[in-house]
């Protein structure tokens, strides 16, 4: 497995998967016996985005079936069959960071991949020690995986709001930043749904981000879109 990692000429070795953030600590344990100089990276978006996007890969793969033409009720029975940890970051660092230094760990937003793609890159090279080029950032154009879905339907967007609602309370009090846009999200969703049968996703292109950036978010240029980029090592950007 540590074969795996052997760094390449000129080239830093890695390996990508959501099942590394559901091991347990004794399998993370091993890791660290192995490996214990390892940068660890976490991506995270909306949890209710990320429960969408779950969903849209497993019908279309699947079920072979559009998204935009599954109910409510199968939408319930996919989501009874899923495992909740994908989502439950605050596990994942907990038990990450047992084993390796906040200073090891790299906690990214996909906010800033959509809003500040070249700082995000720039951050994580710097994270890793890399080195960059311009040739590098071309990258950053490319998507992978990506499927042309541009809504949610608002009665699942309320009930995933529900479901995560408390989970992005508490994120909120760890990160702030985009987290905030999360738990406010999430608020406005589960207790007052906007109207209409869709909402824009994912829900940074909503009005409900709009609604947050004018009453909560830390704007770095007025009338524009953005809020102040959030990824970066987890000892920069946790709160106390």
């Amino acid at each position: 497995y540590a074969s795996i990692f052997e760094p390449r000429k000129g080239r830093i070795a890695g390996e990508i998967t959501p099942n590394y953030s559901v091991l347990d600590r004794d399998m993370i344990s091993h890791v660290h016996d192995l490996m214990p100089d390892a940068k660890i990276i976490l991506m995270t978006r909306n949890p209710i985005e990320r429960a969408w996007s779950q969903a849209v890969m497993y019908f279309d793969k699947v079920e072979k079936q559009p998204v935009e033409t599954v109910s409510v009720k199968q939408f319930r029975k996919f989501r009874k069959n899923q495992s909740s940890l994908l989502t439950d970051y605050l596990r994942t660092l907990e038990n990450w960071g047992s084993f390796f230094p906040e200073e090891q760990i790299f906690v990214g937003f996909l906010e800033d991949v959509h809003f500040y793609p070249n700082r995000l890159l720039k951050r994580l090279y710097k994270f890793l020690g890399a080195s960059s080029s311009s040739e590098d950032y071309k990258v950053i154009k490319r998507k992978v995986h990506s499927r042309d879905v541009e809504t949610m339907p608002t009665a699942v967007a309320s009930r995933l709001a529900q479901t995560y609602l408390e989970d992005a309370r508490r994120l909120e009090e760890s990160f702030g930043g985009y987290a905030s846009f999360w738990r406010s999200s999430a608020e406005r969703l589960a207790e007052d749904p906007p109207e209409g049968e869709k909402i824009a996703y994912p829900l940074y292109n909503s009005p409900l981000w709009d609604e947050w950036l004018a009453q909560w978010g830390e704007n770095p240029r007025p009338g524009s879109r953005e809020a102040e980029p959030r990824s970066g090592p987890l000892s920069s950007i946790s709160r106390p």
